[in-house]
């Protein structure tokens, strides 16, 4: 895939890494967008499917993953952002790297699908 081949190469990161961060984003996307994440996905069809391939948290549910999940229902906007950075935590993707990946994930998403589909994803992430 495109995108993750271009998160290799540009952060020097794995294609596990790559593929899981593009996950992350997607999960919580999808969870967000509800019935207007197809869109996105109808925009840029690679990206269909990725969403699963979002890092777990590791072999079930915990009580930090509770709680992050807690923090994002009552936090709105500032609750994606902890739950994105936990879900990079996992990858093993220090959090100076989500700055490095959303700007490419969101270039992507915009050269791919327009300012439509990049305004979908932007609303997500604000």
């Amino acid at each position: 895939m495109e995108l993750v081949d271009q998160l290799v190469e540009q952060l020097g990161i794995t294609p596990d890494q790559a593929r899981g961060g593009v996950g992350a984003i997607l999960s919580l996307a999808k969870e967000k967008l509800e019935g207007n994440y197809s869109q996105l996905t109808d925009a840029i069809p690679e990206l269909a499917g990725l969403e699963d391939a979002a890092p777990g948290g590791g072999g079930g549910p915990s009580l930090l993953g509770g709680l992050t999940s807690s923090l994002s229902q009552n936090l709105g906007e500032a609750g994606v952002m902890v739950r994105l950075g936990e879900m990079f935590s996992s990858l093993d993707l220090k959090g100076d790297m989500m700055g490095q990946f959303l700007p490419l994930v969101i270039g992507f998403i915009q050269s791919k699908g327009g300012d439509t589909a990049k305004n979908l994803l932007v609303s997500v992430l604000k």
